[in-house]
């Protein structure tokens, strides 16, 4: 599985030597992604794709959420019913449902790192440039060492899943 690391840098220049330095580790520029204000020249970035711009990943998160939470609300619903007209069987699958909504909740709030574009709206705004860098999830404590080691002036601000194939 891979993360997306997300690292803030005061401009395009000092981006670029970052990408330098990651594709020197062996990322590909595939798995990088630059993003800026519109008026901010990152040509020479990897850029962003339109999904990524629009923070698809996250739309994609609250949806399955939202789900996740209807379905446990329902399935209660189903529970308080089920005892009250007497129906054993049907009792016990709609607490099973509940308990599999509420693991699945838990283990995402707890243990699936988020992060979201929203966060970097306000740095965006002061020219500054997001890189995205997607690696192996055993990779991930190594290439935040090297950016920081490497470029000081860069903003290391977490990490969130991503889902290569669907090029979110």
């Amino acid at each position: 599985m891979f993360r997306r690391l997300y690292f803030l840098f005061p401009s395009a220049i000092t981006a670029h030597d970052a990408v330098t330095t990651l594709t020197s580790a062996g990322i590909s520029r595939h798995y990088i992604h630059a993003l800026a204000r519109k008026d901010n020249d990152i040509s020479s970035l990897p850029q962003a794709t339109q999904y990524q711009k629009r923070d698809l990943r996250a739309r994609l998160a609250r949806i399955l959420w939202n789900s996740d939470l209807t379905l446990f609300v329902v399935a209660l619903i189903g529970f308080a019913l089920t005892i009250a007209w007497g129906f054993g069987f049907w009792s016990i699958v709609a607490l099973a449902i509940m308990i599999a909504t509420f693991l699945g909740g838990a283990f995402y709030a707890i243990r699936v790192p988020e992060v979201t574009l929203a966060e970097f709206q306000v740095a965006l705004d002061h020219n500054e440039v997001l890189l995205m860098v997607d690696v192996p999830k055993k990779r991930v404590n190594e290439i935040e060492r090297l950016i920081d080691h490497r470029h000081p002036d860069a903003d290391d601000n977490g990490s969130s899943w991503v889902i290569n194939a669907l090029g979110i």
